[in-house]
């Protein structure tokens, strides 16, 4: 799992100043200022900068303004809502979690099980943990990473990095210039407006660029790439590949291929560049 650290540690020294606490656990959390006490509680916070540590069993928690760290302290389901503020959420010990991180630039950690996570407007870091989970960006540039697991991933509005990981993953930029990059699994990668960098990593996936002028590459696997509208690049990489950019409207679409296995070509001739990158590969037009 990844650990934004620097994130963290910025935004803890920020909370330490407003609460006039010091850091205590392993974690390097400061001390809790409000705890649950049972389990399938409702814990609401304050305005102000909280520390919020739940107990065990399915709690909700309602942290409201403030930059606040809420630390899932035992096992279950929970429903957490970070509200207004520059929030970090740690649910790394729960076993599924519906989080809302709220506006603010938040720091999110899933559990292990199957999450659902909606970032909200600002600069987000969020890691899924594993598990198959869902995960929303929203207005602001992203870091998001699904972890294992099969996720689905939308980065929303900005310049999102996108990672998803071990699995059979959904990822999709939407609005920005996006970075999003697969793993190992059958993944679906789909760039949306802007321009996109998108590798597929290991694993027979399926790139689109979709509008913008796109750098897509399959890498290793038996892929599909298609470049969509706008001046894309299109790189099929090792295996049996199918290059499509018959809808693109630049004045130049090119497709390279690394590899020396066969090739499957779908593109529009009236300003299409094909470029095999082996001597020993050749292109069967009907």
């Amino acid at each position: 799992m990844r650990r934004f650290a620097t994130t963290v540690l910025a935004t803890i020294a920020l909370l330490i100043g407003g609460l006039g606490l010091q850091p205590a656990s392993a974690d390097g959390y400061p001390p809790c200022t409000i705890t649950g006490t049972a389990a399938g509680e409702t814990i609401t916070g304050t305005e102000g900068n909280d520390v919020i540590c739940t107990g065990g069993g399915n709690d909700t928690v309602n942290a409201l303004g403030g930059n606040d760290i809420i630390i899932v302290s035992g096992p279950g389901v929970d429903a957490i809502n970070a509200g207004a503020g520059n929030d970090i959420v740690d649910a790394t010990q729960a076993t599924d979690s519906t989080i809302d991180a709220g506006t603010g630039d938040d720091t999110v950690y899933g559990t292990p099980g199957d999450d659902e996570i909606t970032a909200g407007d600002g600069s987000d870091n969020v890691d899924g943990n594993a598990g198959d989970d869902t995960i929303t960006g929203g207005d602001g540039n992203d870091t998001i990473d699904g972890d294992t697991g099969n996720d689905t991933i939308t980065g929303d509005t900005g310049d999102d990095s996108i990672t998803g990981g071990d699995g059979n993953d959904t990822l999709n930029g939407t609005a920005g210039d996006d970075s999003i990059i697969g793993g190992e699994g059958a993944d679906n990668l789909n760039g949306g407006d802007g321009s996109d960098n998108l590798e597929g990593n290991a694993g027979s996936d399926s790139l689109f660029g979709q509008s913008g002028a796109d750098d897509i590459s399959g890498s290793q696997g038996n892929d599909i790439v298609a470049g969509g509208e706008g001046l894309d690049r299109l790189d099929g990489g090792v295996g049996l590949n199918m290059c499509d950019y018959s809808t693109g409207e630049a004045i130049v679409n090119s497709c390279v291929y690394d590899d020396a296995g066969p090739v499957l070509v779908s593109a529009s001739f009236d300003s299409s560049v094909l470029d095999s990158g082996s001597s020993e590969q050749s292109f069967n037009f009907n």
